[in-house]
């Protein structure tokens, strides 16, 4: 019964983003729960809930940068949502150390984005796509850090 739905799950790993843009929190966890048992990359889970916001025509990088900018918020209020659930089943010692993993975390993910942003500008002026590469980027990191997180805090549900 659990490997059918794991196969399930997996089989709709394609659809997660809703029509609107990202998917929710609770889609992606089972994404992720899904992952995890069939052995599977996690980061898939991110990069399947953003996914509509890949299906922008190449001459829509404003409209493409817009959803990922979406979607890096929408990350953001998960994490947020996930803390919230950790600090109240969570002993506060564990709940700060949550708190601190999450913000390092997500720094580290960021400030690899601005590294390869500059990286990027040696070699091109600012222009729409490197706007666009650089909020994919960033909603790409905030959502690893809601994934890591909800690895972590899995049982304080």
């Amino acid at each position: 019964m659990r490997l059918a739905v794991t196969a399930a799950l997996l089989g709709a790993l394609p659809s997660l983003a809703t029509a609107d843009g990202m998917a929710s929190s609770e889609t992606v966890e089972a994404c992720v729960t899904a992952q995890v048992e069939a052995g599977a990359p996690v980061a898939d889970c991110v990069n399947e809930a953003q996914a509509a916001c890949l299906e922008y025509p190449a001459d829509a990088a404003l409209a493409a940068t817009a959803c990922f900018l979406d979607a890096k918020e929408a990350w953001g209020s998960y994490i947020a949502a996930r803390m919230e659930t950790v600090r109240q089943s969570a002993p506060a010692e564990i709940s700060a150390v949550a708190e601190i993993e999450v913000r390092y975390d997500l720094l580290q993910n960021l400030m690899q984005c601005d590294r390869m942003q500059e990286l990027v500008l040696l070699r091109q002026e600012p222009s729409d796509a490197t706007q666009l590469q650089k909020a994919r980027c960033e909603a790409t990191a905030t959502g690893l850090a809601f994934v890591k997180m909800l690895l972590q805090s899995r049982e304080f549900q």
